[in-house]
């Protein structure tokens, strides 16, 4: 079991180390083994985000605990939200129910969005190993799969 920890660790201190992908406005998270994970559709005044957009979620200590860069209009995930880790004595993210806040970057226009410019979802259908997020206010959750639909802007 200590073997399966010290590796754990050591991936995730590796993983930590690797550049952050071009286009990350609010930083990079620090990796650990706690995951959320969660997929779904966002829209900025109304139309599919871009692909560049970004979405950022950050813990309550203004730390970045996930980031996604859009690739496809309209679509996000898998975004991986990253909770603290038991294994190290530093504050990796977020710890389980913790308020997240969300927050948007529109890299066409150079606009940001948060706070009550972002709407939060509930999609009306499961699939596969997700579920829709149960909650108006996005809390950590520890290890989960969700769906949620973001709405930025107007």
């Amino acid at each position: 079991m200590i073997l399966k920890n010290l590796l754990l660790l050591a991936a995730f201190v590796f993983l930590g180390s690797i550049p952050a992908e071009a286009g990350n406005y609010y930083g990079t998270p620090k990796p650990s083994p706690v995951l959320m994970h969660l997929v779904g559709t966002v829209t900025i005044d109304g139309s599919a985000a871009n692909a560049g957009d970004e979405i950022s979620v950050i813990d309550g200590s203004a730390k970045t605990v996930g980031h996604f860069v859009v690739k496809e209009p309209g679509l996000f995930g898998d975004l991986a939200i990253y909770g603290d880790s038991e294994l190290t004595t530093r504050d990796e993210g977020a710890v389980t129910n913790e308020a997240l806040q969300i927050k948007i970057y529109q890299a066409s226009s150079d606009r940001e969005f948060s706070g009550t410019w972002i709407r939060l979802h509930r999609p009306r259908a499961a699939g596969a190993i997700y579920t829709p997020y149960p909650k108006g206010v996005l809390r950590f959750e520890g290890e989960g799969f969700y769906l949620l639909n973001i709405v930025a802007g107007e």
